[in-house]
């Protein structure tokens, strides 16, 4: 801690293991375009709020963004090339601009079909806003948290 900022943490959203994002299979997020970030080879089909925020839906369920109560900017894609399902086989469970926690289910997502129809199911998460804090990419092993981070 630093001047009493307390670590906040970015979850894993759904069960699964672990992808270093340089190693997802899209160009955009493993080159960090999209900010820094990792990814998560899925084992379930519900995604949760990486961190407690407010959820700003896109137009399909695909992809979603959650600000954060610092401002922290998260960014949540369901699956590589998805976008070109058009919203079919996704579902939002909760309302846009509403206030969730982290842990809360966002996404529900048929992981079987996509796989099925030839897509990568990875869940990336991206913090796109993670230059104006204190980020530990270090992977943590702390039941679902994965990187802390900080208010610089």
């Amino acid at each position: 801690m630093l001047f009493g900022q307390k670590y906040k943490y970015i979850d894993r959203p759904l069960a699964g293991q672990l992808i270093p994002l340089d190693q997802v299979s899209d160009p955009g997020f493993a080159q960090k375009m999209m900010g820094e970030g990792f990814g998560v080879a899925p084992e379930e089909d519900i995604v949760r709020a990486p961190i407690a925020g407010t959820l700003v839906r896109t137009k399909m369920a695909h992809a979603f963004m959650l600000t954060g109560d610092a401002d922290e900017e998260i960014l949540v894609h369901i699956g590589i090339d998805t976008v070109n399902l058009k919203g079919e086989g996704f579902s939002f469970l909760v309302e846009a601009d509403q206030h969730v926690e982290a842990g809360q289910p966002i996404v529900k997502f048929d992981r079987e079909s996509l796989a099925q129809q030839g897509y990568d199911t990875s869940v990336i998460v991206a913090f796109s806003n993670f230059e104006d804090y204190k980020l530990d990419t270090t992977f943590l092993n702390q039941g679902n948290h994965v990187f802390r981070y900080r208010l610089k």
